[in-house]
Parts: C-alpha cells; sequence; structure tokens
C-alpha cells in the first residue's frame, strides 16, 4: 500500500502481511501525524451505506435499527457522486410512431440466440420477421448466424410473390450478420431501404424486440409445464410462433393506421 499527498509524493508505505493486513509504523513529528477531516457526519454516513438517500439513513436513525449511527439531518446539498454514479437515460415515449402505409413496407427482424442446448436439427438460433403494418410474423430456425443473409433472400422472394408487394424498408440492429457488405449491396440493389438502430437502443427496433422476448418465454413455459427436453425448443418455438399468430396483438400504430381501419 503506497499513500501520497495531493502533490502526489509519496508519504507512507506499508506492505501486505499473511493476515491480509498492513502494518504501520509511524514516527510523530513536532506533534504532527496524518489527518483526516469530516466536513459532516450525515454525508459520512451516506457514503459508508452506499450513497443511501437521506430520506432512508433518518427512517435507520429514528427507529434505531443501526447501533452507533446518530441523528441524521436531511441535507439540501447535492452529492456530485450521486448525480454521476445514478444518471439514468430518459424514457422513451410509450407510444412509438410507425409509418407504414401497406403491407411489406417496413420489416422489422432481429435473431434471437445461441440457445444453450441445440435443437434436434442442430440450431441455436432463430430469426423473426414481422411486417409492421400487418404485424404479422414469420419464424426461421438457423445453425448460426451466418444464415442470416441466405433466409432474408427466402423469405423476400416468397412474401412478394404471396402478396404482390414489394419491401421497402428493413429495420435491424447493428449485428454484424445485417451490415455485411453482400447484405448492404443486396439491399441497395434491390431498392430497400436499410435502416440500422443506434447502439445499444433496443428500443429503435422494439417491435421485434418484445416478440422475441415473448417468443422465449411461451418457448420457457411449454416445455416447463410438460417438463419436457430443451432440445425440443425448436418445436416449442414453431409452436408459440404460430399462436401468436392467432392471438390479437397490442397495436402501436398511429392514428393514420387507425384511419386506414387497422387495429
Amino acid at each position: 500500500m503506497k499513500v501520497f499527498d495531493s502533490k502526489n509524493r509519496l508519504i507512507l508505505k506499508a506492505p501486505l502481511s499473511k493476515q491480509r493486513t498492513f502494518k504501520i509504523n509511524i514516527s510523530v513529528i513536532e506533534d504532527k501525524c496524518l489527518l483526516s477531516e469530516v466536513k459532516s457526519e450525515n454525508w459520512l454516513w451516506n457514503q459508508r451505506y452506499g450513497h443511501i438517500n437521506f430520506r432512508d439513513l433518518n427512517m435507520l436513525s429514528e427507529k434505531k435499527m443501526v447501533q452507533g449511527l446518530p441523528k441524521i439531518k436531511l441535507s439540501n446539498e447535492v452529492c456530485d457522486m450521486c448525480c454521476t454514479g445514478k444518471q439514468a437515460r430518459n424514457s422513451y415515449n410509450a407510444t412509438i410512431l410507425f409509418n407504414a402505409t401497406r403491407k411489406l413496407e417496413a420489416i422489422h427482424f432481429d435473431v434471437c440466440g445461441p440457445f444453450e442446448v441445440k435443437s434436434v436439427g442442430g440450431n441455436r438460433y432463430f430469426v423473426t420477421f414481422i411486417d409492421e403494418f400487418t404485424r404479422k410474423l414469420w419464424i426461421y430456425l438457423l445453425v448460426k448466424k451466418g444464415e442470416v443473409f441466405g433466409v432474408f433472400k427466402k423469405f423476400r422472394l416468397l412474401v412478394q410473390n404471396e402478396s404482390g408487394e414489394v419491401i421497402s424498408r428493413l429495420r435491424t440492429d447493428g449485428g454484424g450478420e445485417y451490415t455485411s457488405n453482400e447484405f448492404n449491396d443486396f439491399c441497395s440493389s434491390n431498392d430497400i431501404n436499410h435502416e440500422v438502430t443506434a447502439p445499444y437502443t433496443p428500443q429503435h427496433n422494439g417491435i421485434s424486440e418484445r416478440k422475441n422476448i415473448t417468443l422465449v418465454n411461451m418457448i420457457r413455459s411449454m416445455l416447463k409445464q410438460k417438463q419436457m427436453p430443451h432440445y425440443l425448443w425448436r418445436e416449442a418455438a414453431a409452436t408459440a410462433a404460430f399462436s401468436s399468430i392467432e392471438v390479437p396483438q397490442r397495436s402501436y400504430k398511429t392514428k393514420h393506421h387507425k384511419k386506414h381501419g387497422v387495429e
């Protein structure tokens, strides 16, 4: 252990003993020694309790729940460390605005996994595609993330041939499976606007994120209910996806969508 003063001068040095303590011999010169000052005992106890708020500290003192804890006075001062350590991101709006006005105008998709146990077919992931306008869901099983691009091309041909519409916009996170040069070139050559969300903001791709969480919860519940082995998660995922399509979906659409009779 080394102790330095405010000018970075070494004033104390001690080795670690076998009892994991630091034994220090200090020679007092002219009645002076190392000094420490506590400006406020209230703030000292605030720091001892990991910057707990003064209201809770005062309750501990009044109810005598901690031995040796003095009466705490509420402080009007602001702790800089509390502001730095406890700051949080601003909340997101409860209503997310989307702009799709037709089928396949915008597709949200995301990969979920890896699962700890491989499925019967060796799958470790699944990818979901969700149409922003109708909220219809498609699910594909993957062995590895590198299959995403091939699966997307297969999905695109399927839905465009069945609906007669074309995919105009994609929304994904910044994962490497979506941002390869091959993927970007394919989107550019087919007039697809690929929207990549900002890092560490899953809220921007909330449609896919929420759906994947819902599917995983359904998979766990079904397997545990029937005490089935975990390697059957693929079959449970297909069942969960089919079931979720057949039940009403919570709407996050704008008033513009309601104007078109879509809820």
